[in-house]
């Protein structure tokens, strides 16, 4: 009886014997590469020894013996470096073997050997996009393409497209990714583009091409009227184009078919907040926060819903029912990276309810979480300058929150605020002028009532009455009339420092008067 590989050494010793009467199939066949440099010509034996191992690992391949297969390749490769087929098989049996470097090193070598070869780049461009190296597998995509391509082959050549289009969304190149889903389009493989005008309409918006975006999406709505799943987006566009009553439109539609959406009642409520009717926002809001209320108490497990709910109410001045649904929701929530949302809106809550041990507790959770959330960073480290608590530790959380988001106006007012906060302490007047020049920076930024309390409270300081009056006249100016505890708790606060300084004035003005009828007191 034959035993297995004396089998395969006896179809090898076919092979041999074949090719020892017609050098066609070594120097006709595709094992090896075209050996018009004279460096890479091997010897007819070493051709004929390559094909017969080659013939060999085929066979293993038959059997899905991968490993064997390698092995009798490799020797092959050994005899000639350049056999293309045998880069190709082994590249295979390795990407069975799940060793993806060594499969991908082949690939290479494949396609230096054969540059232009579109199945050749588009396997590579794959495995290297599996393999998360996302520069390489687009630089692998546009290499096929430029290989070209034939009529056979172009639904592979529109895979190639939208491969390249979501790696370049992945890099922010949303130019790129558009012109390759519209090169998918114009190729006409399909009569459904309705996806394909979708994601370029998506790509429009998140670039802040709203015209674009809003044509695209336009172009769906009009080959398929009655559906709509498109009416929230082309809403949004709208509303960013200020086109409030054709959102509406789109908006009221959409709710025909899903009236229970709380997303699209919220935005009604903006929209209807920015044209001034309170009545129909107030009326919109209402209806999303009893659809959420519903939801939750039916045990919804989508945890956007309960910090959904727990933010409108406590734009309601409900934190006591904003704490319970921030609570229910902590309880399902097993999730690190969403459970940082609940304890940092739980730090707003009690910061609205001036429960500040707690604020500081769950500010410090979320930052146990994630050390780099610039928002938290930057709210325990004003809550610290505020309380004149830590106040070191306050400068680098809120430098820290800086480095991320360095214009942001509300930052650059915790830094200064706590370089004040540090100035009083420490004495330095070089520490008072710093604090002032940011928050004179962040006062340029944006218009803000908190801002110009901290300015005017910096002018008290150094003794500068008039511009400490002029600042907190300003920011009351700023303050709207958002019913939110915070806001009239701030509005309370500046009204008094105007009042108190107004009082200062008018001793001083008045002081040489009452020191004159009240000298007799002294003699």
């Amino acid at each position: 009886m034959i035993n297995n590989l004396n089998k395969k050494i006896l179809v090898a010793l076919v092979f041999l014997l074949i090719a020892a009467n017609d050098r066609g199939i070594v120097n006709g066949g595709e094992l090896k590469k075209n050996k018009s440099n004279v460096d890479n010509a091997i010897s007819v034996d070493d051709e004929i020894k390559a094909l017969a191992n080659f013939c060999v690992a085929v066979d293993f391949m038959y059997e899905n013996k991968w490993r064997e297969a390698v092995e009798f390749l490799l020797k092959t490769l050994e005899l000639d470096k350049g056999a293309l087929k045998a880069h190709l098989y082994i590249s295979s049996c390795y990407f069975q073997l799940k060793q993806v470097e060594k499969s991908i090193i082949h690939l290479k070598k494949a396609s230096e050997i054969r540059p232009d070869d579109f199945d050749i780049h588009f396997t590579l461009g794959n495995i290297l996009q599996a393999n998360k190296n996302i520069d390489e597998a687009i630089k692998e995509f546009e290499l096929a393409i430029g290989s070209g391509f034939g009529h056979n082959k172009r639904v592979v050549y529109a895979d190639v497209l939208l491969n390249l289009a979501a790696l370049y969304s992945k890099k922010g190149d949303s130019d790129k990714a558009i012109s390759c889903l519209q090169a998918v389009i114009d190729l006409k493989i399909t009569d459904d583009t309705a996806k394909l005008q979708f994601e370029i309409g998506r790509l429009h918006y998140e670039n802040g091409d709203i015209e674009n975006a809003c044509s695209a999406f336009e172009l769906i709505k009009n080959a398929n009227p009655g559906s709509h799943t498109i009416s929230p987006y082309l809403a949004l566009c709208y509303e960013a184009l200020k086109r409030y009553e054709d959102a509406i439109k789109e908006i009221k539609f959409f709710l025909k078919r899903l009236p229970n959406d709380w997303n699209q009642h919220l935005a009604l409520h903006r929209i209807y907040t920015k044209t001034k009717d309170e009545v129909l926002a107030d009326k919109h809001q209402q209806k999303a926060i009893h659809i959420l209320i519903r939801s939750i108490n039916i045990g919804s497990k989508d945890l956007d819903e309960y910090l959904t709910l727990a933010q409108l109410l406590l734009s309601k001045r409900d934190e006591i029912g904003a704490l319970n649904v921030l609570q229910k929701g902590l309880g399902i929530c097993n999730d690190r990276t969403i459970e940082k949302d609940f304890h940092f809106m739980m730090s707003n809550v009690y910061y609205e309810l001036d429960d500040y041990a707690k604020v500081e507790d769950e500010l410090r959770k979320t930052l146990e979480i994630d050390p780099e959330l610039h928002q938290a960073n930057n709210f325990l480290g004003y809550f610290l300058a505020q309380r004149g608590q830590n106040l070191d530790e306050a400068v680098e959380l809120i430098k820290k929150a800086l480095k991320v988001n360095p214009e942001n106006p509300a930052y650059i007012d915790s830094l200064g605020w706590a370089y004040f906060k540090k100035a009083r302490g420490d004495d330095k007047e070089n520490q008072i002028e710093f604090a002032l020049n940011k928050l004179l920076e962040a006062a340029g930024l944006v218009e803000d009532s908190e801002i110009q309390e901290h300015l005017g409270d910096v002018y008290y300081s150094l003794g500068k009455w008039d511009k400490a009056e002029k600042e907190w006249v300003k920011g009351l100016g700023y303050l709207n009339d958002d019913k939110a505890r915070s806001v009239s708790r701030s509005a309370r606060r500046i009204k008094w420092k105007i009042y108190k300084i107004r009082e200062l004035r008018n001793f001083e003005e008045n002081r040489p008067n009452i020191m004159e009828r009240v000298k007799h007191l002294f003699n």
